[in-house]
């Protein structure tokens, strides 16, 4: 309040001095330039002082609504590509879409309009559009032309176009050749190709610049001890039975040693063991195994073992009641065990407990075989249709003639 009216005190104090000066008849202002002298009334001066101060206004005002405007258009792009963004992470393909795009043209940063756009159309099968946007996302942008591929490579893996996103990858490992994405993207790439010499020769890379987690490059490098191995057993099938077990013996020792008591390498390599004659060193490797991890697969297998030692073999087994109670996979093996040593009674009694614990149709086929072989039929055809529902419980639910 005393502002104000300060400032109208000073407002009528110096409009009654301009009052005064403009009534004085010899008031004006002389202009000199160079040696010519103009007198201008002091009136007329203040007239075009006034014109000239409103003018400016006036410039003043049209250059605040036009930055306004421009604030506003600004504003309202920004405002779409945030619902763009917003609808992107809710999935709404379509309308997030149509939010960047028109967002595009304001936004500060366009390409990043123009690829998520593209995942949109991607999303919405629209796969001319999808590559447009990420046309038009890489005009955009000089300095993101290695997110542009990463996006391109990661739609195409989508599509398995497999070929196609390593030709691409290939494009982005040139701008980045150790980007954590690039290295991943590639790694999934060759996975999908089952191209393992490739995929090898790429796991340094991904060590070193730890690429995913270390749970993750510790199953990649398991896969691929496990594709070498059956590789091995396939390139190795023309060969004598001595010939076959001393190469997978061998190429067995050459394996890292966390990824030699694998469950899946040594199922196989104890297979191919038996499968070949060499019971005792297939026995040899359980016994081992077992004593590190426990493994119903390999329980499984000491139980087909064959040959001498078929009684310390049941006595071992046995002993690993103790702490596998309740394992069915033990109870099973247990039983055909005691078929090796022509305990015909303790086998039945055996199967039958492993079935009380989980009913594998497996296990009902051994019991209908030895009841058979006791001449009990009867019995023998009760566990077979028990051990055919086991089967049928497994088979997809379809229509079938009544």
């Amino acid at each position: 309040m005393i502002r104000i009216l300060v400032l109208l005190s000073i407002a009528l104090i110096v409009g009654a001095g301009i009052y005064h000066l403009t009534q004085m008849e010899n008031a004006y202002m002389v202009m000199v330039l160079n040696k010519t002298s103009i007198k201008i009334p002091f009136a007329t001066m203040l007239l075009f002082c006034f014109l000239g101060l409103l003018c400016i206004y006036i410039v003043w005002k049209v250059i605040n609504v036009v930055r306004k405007a421009s604030r506003y258009r600004n504003q309202r792009a920004q405002d779409k590509t945030y619902l763009g963004l917003i609808a992107f992470i809710e999935g709404n393909w379509l309308q997030a879409k149509r939010f960047l795009v028109s967002g595009s043209a304001k936004s500060s940063v366009p390409a990043v309009n123009y690829l998520a756009a593209a995942r949109c159309a991607h999303e919405l099968g629209e796969e001319q559009t999808t590559m447009d946007f990420l046309k038009k996302a890489q005009d955009l942008s000089s300095h993101g032309q290695l997110a542009v591929l990463l996006t391109q490579a990661k739609l195409q893996f989508e599509r398995r176009q497999f070929e196609s996103v390593l030709q691409t990858l290939t494009r982005a490992k040139g701008l980045a050749p150790e980007h954590p994405m690039v290295l991943y993207y590639l790694a999934k790439t060759y996975q999908a190709l089952s191209d393992w010499k490739s995929l090898a020769a790429l796991v340094p890379a991904l060590n070193r610049n730890q690429v995913g987690s270390a749970s993750y490059r510790n199953d990649l490098e398991l896969s691929l001890h496990r594709h070498w191995l059956s590789a091995l057993i396939t390139q190795s099938k023309a060969l004598t039975n001595e010939s076959m077990i001393a190469n997978l013996l061998k190429h067995w020792r050459e394996i890292p040693k966390q990824f030699q008591w694998d469950e899946v390498i040594v199922s196989r390599l104890v297979s191919q063991l038996m499968h070949h004659g060499d019971h005792a060193q297939a026995e040899s490797m359980l016994i081992k195994g077992l004593k590190k991890h426990w493994y119903d697969s390999w329980v499984s297998c000491f139980g087909l073992l064959q040959g001498d030692g078929a009684q310390k073999r049941l006595s071992l087994a046995e002993s690993w009641l103790k702490t596998h109670q309740n394992n069915a996979a033990l109870l099973q093996a247990l039983g055909r065990l005691c078929l090796q040593n022509q305990q015909w009674g303790r086998a039945a009694d055996y199967f039958k407990q492993s079935i009380e614990v989980e009913p594998m149709a497996e296990t009902f086929r051994e019991l209908a075989r030895l009841e058979k072989g006791l001449g009990n039929m009867e019995q023998s055809h009760f566990y077979t249709e028990q051990g055919l529902a086991v089967l049928s419980r497994q088979l997809p639910d379809l229509p079938m003639p009544s």
